[in-house]
């Protein structure tokens, strides 16, 4: 059988749905016939219909399991939505919004990762070299489990980083151009920062979100403090903005879907949201604009390495970490769950899933290979 997370890129597969539609990676459609992606399709569909000049963009939202992730990007696709009652995300869910201004089309793809970090392979389906200069990363950790801090940050910061390096090393080497304004723009803002030396930003905007804010606003002020710098810690020394967030308190709400609108549009973040670290009141800080000394932790760390290692230590110190099950085997094969109509059901889904994977491999194979000799030229 193959890997899960190879089987998963069929969550690309064509299906024409209303605007803001929704895609979950159980949705197969067997006729493939050398279709492309849901994805693929809109895009295509979307330069069709722009007439030039419209932006599109990706938010990959992930991180802790049932802490307002859907909430976020259902509130973000409709202010009006209350209550989305979408359930919970399995794998990876896939969403669209669009928006017209003076006649141009903007257009938004928009992934949510479940599963907490035990999917974290998935992230690597949606980052490639076409879009690393358009997507975004949208990091959520409840902050009233930081027990499970290190199993959510350690995998996907681990698959994200060498998704990331992978795709630098080629547009280095194929786009020379591209790879120096991306570096630029990734640096900027840390180019006379003391903490210069230890803090690797991605080179995507990143932000990480303290979620589930109406609940830790009632813990012991030591925990709460505990708490934040670990944040601020972590979101710092990788180069990303940090901000409390709560699905129930409207003002939070409203402030991460504006966020999220910035990094779907490039709308304005305005200038009168100033930064705040006092542990009584919800957190917010820019990029760049946190200090090691001012977090109080550690000092005279030397490199991104041994910042990491001391964040993990920290952690593990204030919250021992509560390490996630992990199945040797899988459940579904499990002849003690036998269930005859869902299991062909799987099989027929697996052998198009199989198809889908070998035919998106053949296609890029001969991109790469056009690609290689046309850089031989």
């Amino acid at each position: 059988m193959l890997n899960i997370f190879e089987l998963a890129r069929q969550s690309y597969e064509e299906s024409q749905r209303n605007h803001s539609g929704r895609l979950n990676l159980g949705d197969v459609d067997e006729e493939q016939n050398g279709s492309i992606s849901e994805r693929e399709a809109i895009s295509a569909k979307f330069a069709a219909t722009t007439s030039g000049g419209g932006r599109e963009s990706t938010v990959l939202v992930c991180g802790s399991e049932n802490c307002g992730k859907s909430t976020l990007v259902f509130r973000f696709l409709d202010p009006r939505t209350s209550d989305p009652s979408q359930g919970r995300t399995i794998a990876m869910d896939y969403n669209y919004a669009t928006r017209t201004r003076q006649n141009v089309k903007d257009l938004a793809h928009i992934w949510e990762l479940g599963g907490g970090g035990s999917l974290a392979n998935l992230l690597e389906i949606v980052l490639n070299d076409q879009n690393i200069e358009s997507t975004s990363l949208i990091l959520f950790l409840d902050l009233t489990r930081p027990e499970h801090f290190q199993a959510v940050v350690e995998p996907i910061l681990d698959v994200v980083c060498r998704r990331l390096d992978h795709i630098m090393g080629q547009v280095q080497i194929n786009q020379p151009s591209m790879y120096e304004r991306i570096s630029k723009m990734s640096t900027r803002k840390w180019q006379l920062h003391k903490d210069v030396r230890v803090a690797k930003p991605l080179p995507i905007p990143m932000a990480v979100i303290g979620a589930k804010y109406d609940e830790f606003q009632n813990f012991d002020t030591e925990r709460k403090r505990s708490t934040f710098r670990l944040l601020r810690f972590i979101a710092h020394v990788n180069g990303a903005s940090l901000q409390t967030h709560s699905s129930v308190m409207e003002t939070l709400m409203n402030r991460t879907r504006s966020l999220f609108g910035h990094f779907a549009f490039g709308v304005s973040l305005g200038t009168g949201k100033a930064n705040s670290i006092d542990i009584h009141s919800p957190v917010f800080v820019s990029v760049g604009e946190d200090s090691l000394e001012s977090i109080g932790l550690v000092s005279a760390l030397t490199s991104h390495t041994e910042a990491m290692s001391q964040w993990m230590f920290n952690l593990n110190e204030s919250f021992p970490q509560e390490k996630s099950e992990e199945r040797d085997e899988d459940p579904g094969q499990d002849k003690q769950f036998t269930e005859p109509l869902i299991d062909e059901l799987i099989e027929e889904k697996t052998r198009a899933l199989e198809l889908f994977v070998k035919e998106r491999r053949d296609r890029q194979a001969a991109q790469d290979k056009s690609k290689h000799r046309l850089t031989r030229k």
